[in-house]
């Protein structure tokens, strides 16, 4: 693979709010005024060299529907990577959008972004996630039954920002489910491992909302501090193994910590970037 010397890496600024409020976000460099907004022609423009390396991966992510990010995810799960596909609307070409949906083993999406099920539009080997904001989440694998598995918001104390929740919840699912995949295809995993691998994902995000910025958790502790901080938050709440019939458990709360700070520095100019 190589650069492309006459495309621009996307960049968008989050501006924070109070902690109770989501932030705003914006393409526009605060110091400079210059946007450098996503395109099509990023994805589009020399995919294919990417193709022999996308066919040997075990994970493929991808939420933006073009020709290229779906071709990827063909490859891919042809290749036997788990495709995970987190769109944020349908967009204006519906069959793209239903290729994207026939190439992934897992759909996530939000329900203030896109109406209803896609239920009509997956078939029975798909584990479609549901995201509610504060009430939490949903689930259901089609294969198993047709209802959906909700999944309660946990609360932590000392919030300081929510923004990036919902990719560390992804994260979080995403490593959780090769943890007990072990060899097995998303579409042999049972309610019950589905259910724990979202718990502790709920879990990693909570923990996210500690810190400044989407990247903060990254940034302040150690991945395997992090993920020990989440197990240990469900072994306190939930001992003993996990069953989707234990759906009633009080929200989990912890001692406040000191979140990390965030500064600004003219540095973080775009342009600095270039």
């Amino acid at each position: 693979m190589g650069a492309e010397s006459t495309l621009e890496t996307p960049l968008i600024f989050q501006f924070a709010t109070q902690p109770s409020s989501p932030p705003r976000y914006g393409f526009e460099c605060p110091f400079c005024g210059k946007a450098r907004r996503f395109t099509r022609e990023l994805v589009d423009t020399g995919f294919q060299a990417a193709l022999d390396d996308v066919s040997s991966t075990n994970v493929f992510f991808f939420d933006r529907v073009t020709r290229g990010a779906v071709e990827m995810a063909e490859v891919a799960r042809d290749g036997g990577a788990t495709v995970f596909f987190e769109p944020s609307s349908v967009g204006a070409d519906a069959g793209l959008f239903a290729k994207a949906l026939r190439a992934a083993h897992v759909v996530k999406y939000s329900a203030d972004r896109i109406q209803g099920s896609l239920s009509e539009l997956l078939d029975s080997g798909f584990i479609e996630i549901q995201t509610m904001g504060a009430k939490g989440l949903r689930f259901r694998k089609h294969s198993l039954a047709p209802d959906w598995i909700t999944l309660p918001a946990l609360r932590v104390d000392g919030v300081a920002d929510t923004s990036g929740a919902g990719d560390w919840c992804s994260a979080g699912f995403i490593h959780a489910l090769q943890q007990v995949a072990q060899g097995c295809s998303p579409q042999e995993l049972s309610y019950n491992e589905i259910f724990d691998s979202l718990r502790s994902a709920q879990a990693i995000a909570a923990l996210s909302c500690r810190h400044h910025g989407a990247r903060g958790l990254m940034r302040a502790t150690p991945a395997d501090v992090a993920l020990s901080d989440a197990f240990q938050i469900l072994r306190e709440q939930l001992p003993g193994p996990i069953r989707i019939n234990c759906l009633n458990e009080p929200a989990f709360g912890v001692e406040a910590m000191p979140v990390a700070s965030c500064e600004w520095h003219r540095d973080l100019c775009c342009q600095a970037f270039a």
